[in-house]
């Protein structure tokens, strides 16, 4: 059985993002940030003017402290700025105090910046069921399914990549239900199988699951899943 990705993730939410105490004392908001450009980029970032990261974040990598997947900055409306080189964006983000969000940053650095999606997580559990949703970061013009097993009951989702979407507002809910259990997980493109592993998926939990890397990539950018739990 294959739950490596989630300890592997965790590995990645610990060393990059400097303590936040000295923003704002006021109401605060919660915040992941994930790094899904695919053209070799790491990246530093400034919240409000503030370095937050002590080391450039790589492709796949979140930003966090020890032991939490978000992290509090000041509510508000505030700029973040992302650098990679010589490279430099700048990105205003609108945070709801009390409210949990993630930003992606995703596509590829170009001269006038990089894309980014910034998703409040309306973080509802239920005790007797695992929640989730699937996000599709794999650029191209097809589909991809996600296919859940447990038992003899199987669950296939299709998504595009979520830069062909238009999305309208700041939430894709976790709309996915799911039986607490071990549960087989596919990732197709059609019928070509590009990832699969096993996971247990508890009650009251809620996940993401998300694609990313490129189309017949390899190493770092291998078409692959991650599995973000958010509490």
């Amino acid at each position: 059985m294959r739950i490596s990705l989630v300890i592997a993730l965790c590995s990645l939410l610990a060393s990059c993002l400097k303590n936040t105490d000295s923003f704002d004392k006021g109401p605060k908001a919660e915040m992941v940030i994930i790094n899904y450009v695919v053209n070799n980029a790491s990246f530093e970032y400034a919240f409000a003017n503030l370095n937050i990261t002590s080391v450039p974040v790589p492709f796949g990598s979140a930003t966090s402290l020890p032991g939490a997947l978000y992290t509090k900055y000041a509510a508000g409306t505030h700029e973040i700025r992302f650098s990679s080189g010589n490279n430099s964006t700048n990105h205003l983000v609108s945070l709801i105090a009390g409210k949990k969000y993630s930003l992606f940053i995703y596509d590829t650095l170009r001269n006038s910046g990089v894309r980014k999606l910034l998703l409040q997580d309306e973080i509802l559990p239920v005790d007797t069921i695992a929640k989730g949703r699937f996000l599709q970061f794999v650029p191209g013009n097809d589909s991809l399914t996600i296919v859940f097993t447990k038992s003899n009951d199987s669950l296939a989702l299709d998504q595009p990549y979520i830069g062909n979407l238009a999305i309208t507002g700041s939430i894709i809910d976790f709309t996915i239900q799911f039986p607490p259990g071990v549960y087989e997980v596919k990732l197709k493109r059609k019928s070509r199988l590009l990832y699969q592993a096993s996971f247990i998926l508890l009650p009251g939990k809620v996940y993401s699951f998300i694609s990313k890397g490129l189309v017949n990539g390899t190493g770092l950018y291998k078409e692959t899943l991650t599995l973000l739990q958010h509490n």
